[in-house]
């Protein structure tokens, strides 16, 4: 899991490990802020590395999180 450093550099992608934890998160609490609230609990940083909000993690769990290194420009 990535974990919040404070330096720069922090990911700013969705890997598949932090799309499992937000899911199992999720799962584990049935609420997205109590999902988004354990996350930050547990020091994982979001896909920016910021903190996780609800609607951070309903964007995951229902996949229409859209990774910005990953689009392709100029379409």
């Amino acid at each position: 899991m990535v974990k919040r450093t404070g330096k720069a550099g922090r990911p700013k992608t969705l890997t598949r490990e932090l799309e499992r934890a937000v899911r199992r998160a999720y799962r584990q609490t049935g609420s997205l802020t109590a999902a988004a609230r354990l996350l930050n609990e547990q020091g994982i940083a979001g896909a920016q590395g910021g903190r996780w909000h609800p609607v951070s993690v309903r964007r995951i769990v229902q996949g229409n999180y859209v990774d910005k290194s990953r689009a392709k420009s100029g379409a």
